[in-house]
C-alpha cells in the first residue's frame, strides 16, 4: 500500500503553527508586561499593542483550526489535503495586517526621530501600505485558486509583497540610524543611550527582513510543498515581538541616561550656547530651562547638536528645543 509523504507539506505547517503557539505566548507574556509598567503611554500606542494581541489570538486560532481539519476531521481522506481550508488562507490576511500595523508604529517613530521629515515619512508609508495591499490581494487570489497546487499562479504578487515588507524594514532601520546618529552630542552617557537605540532598530530590521527573505526563497525554490507558508507562521509573531520588545525597552534604557530634573519625564542630554531653551513634547506643556545654570563651564562655547528624551512616550523620542 503507497504511503503518502506529508513532511514538506503538513508536516512543516504543522511545526511552523507550534511555533507560532509559542510566539504568541511570548507575545502574551510581553503585553503583560507592558500593561503593568507604561500604564500612563497614550491611547494610540495602547490602541496598537490591544489590536495586535487581538489579531495574534486569531492567528493562532485559526492556525491551529486549520491543522485540526486536515488531520483530525479529514484523517485518511487525502482529497482534502489538496484543497486550501478557509482558516489556513485568513492566516496570511490576518498576518498582513499585523505587518501593517508594525510598521505604521514605526513610521510615527520615524516621524519623531526625523523631525518631521514629511517625504521620508510619506515613502515609508506608502512602502506599507503598499505591502498590506499586496498582501490582502494574495489573501484573495488564494481564496480564487482554492487549491494549494496552484498557488504557484499568485508567485510574482507574493515576491512583490514580501519584496516591499523587506524595503520597508530595511529603510526604517537605515533612517532610524541615521537620524540617531546625527543626535549624538559627545557626551558619553547620552552617546551610549542612543547606540544602544540604533541597535534596536538594526536588529529588529534585520530579523523580519531576513524572515520575509527566507519566505520569499522558499516560495521561489520550493513552490510545490508548505515550508513557504511553515516559515511565514511564525513572521507575523516576530513583527509583533520586535514592536513589544521595543515599547518594553524603555526602562532598561532609561538606567543608561537618567532623567536630568526629578520626575519631570525630560532628559537633558545637552544645550547650546548660553541662553535658554524650550523643550517641546507631544504632549503637555512646555519646559524651559536656563543653560547658564545647568551647562559645565567646558561647554559654555560649544555648540552641541539639543536633544531630549521623554520616557513617556512610545519610545525615547528625541524633542526639539527652540531657542526663548
Amino acid at each position: 500500500m503507497p504511503t503518502l509523504d506529508l513532511n514538506d507539506t503538513f508536516g512543516a505547517l504543522l511545526i511552523g503553527v507550534v511555533l507560532s503557539a509559542g510566539l504568541f505566548g511570548v507575545t502574551c507574556s510581553q503585553v503583560f508586561y507592558y500593561s503593568q509598567n507604561y500604564a500612563s503611554d497614550g491611547i494610540l500606542i495602547k490602541g496598537a499593542v490591544a489590536t495586535l494581541l487581538i489579531l495574534e489570538g486569531l492567528h493562532s486560532a485559526f492556525s491551529i483550526h486549520a491543522i485540526y481539519y486536515y488531520t483530525i476531521l479529514n484523517y485518511l481522506n487525502p482529497l482534502a489535503l489538496i484543497q486550501a481550508t478557509w482558516s489556513a488562507i485568513m492566516t496570511l490576511g490576518i498576518s498582513s495586517l499585523i505587518i501593517l500595523v508594525v510598521h505604521l508604529f514605526y513610521v510615527r517613530r520615524v516621524y519623531h526621530v526625523s523631525r518631521k521629515n514629511i517625504p521620508l515619512v510619506t515613502l515609508l508609508a506608502a512602502l506599507s501600505l503598499g505591502h498590506f495591499g499586496t498582501g490582502i490581494a494574495v489573501t484573495v487570489r488564494a481564496f480564487q485558486l482554492e487549491f494549494f497546487a496552484a498557488f504557484s499562479r499568485s508567485s510574482r504578487i507574493v515576491a512583490a509583497s514580501l519584496s516591499l515588507a523587506v524595503a520597508t524594514d530595511i529603510l526604517t532601520a537605515a533612517s532610524l540610524s541615521y537620524y540617531l546618529h546625527t543626535s549624538r552630542s559627545g557626551i558619553e552617557r547620552t552617546d551610549t543611550l542612543i547606540n544602544k537605540l540604533m541597535a534596536y532598530a538594526i536588529n529588529n530590521g534585520i530579523l523580519t527582513s531576513l524572515f520575509d527573505i527566507i519566505v520569499l526563497t522558499f516560495d521561489t525554490v520550493e513552490p510545490n510543498n508548505l515550508i513557504f507558508l511553515a516559515i511565514f507562521q511564525v513572521v507575523g509573531n516576530l513583527y509583533t515581538n520586535s514592536m513589544m520588545a521595543t515599547l518594553n525597552s524603555r526602562h532598561s534604557l532609561s538606567k543608561v541616561n537618567p532623567p536630568a530634573v526629578s520626575g519631570s519625564g525630560y532628559i537633558m542630554n545637552s544645550l547650546k550656547a548660553a541662553g535658554s531653551a524650550t523643550a517641546v513634547p507631544i504632549d503637555g506643556p512646555e519646559l524651559s530651562v536656563d543653560s547658564k545654570a545647568s551647562m559645565p563651564t567646558f561647554l559654555n562655547n560649544r555648540r552641541i547638536n539639543i536633544v531630549e528624551f521623554s520616557f513617556s512616550t512610545d519610545l525615547l523620542q528625541p524633542f526639539p528645543l527652540r531657542r526663548s
